[in-house]
């Protein structure tokens, strides 16, 4: 995953029922998914309960 995706990265595009991340207008405006890993998996869901973002996965101070 590139940096650029991962920043674009919404909460919806995280399935982890599915075990894939959907990444969407990867390289050449493709959309791609990804497997999510076990490992992978329950670090998002640690990372979720720590961190209460509404949009995006990763957000600045002030959203977005």
């Amino acid at each position: 995953m590139r940096v650029g995706e991962a920043l674009r990265l919404r909460k919806s595009d995280i399935r982890p029922t599915e075990k894939l991340i959907y990444i969407r207008r990867s390289k050449g405006n493709k959309d791609r998914r990804v497997p999510l890993s076990n490992a992978l998996n329950k670090l998002y869901t640690d990372y979720c309960a720590g961190f209460q973002a509404q949009n995006y996965v990763f957000e600045g101070q002030g959203g977005g």
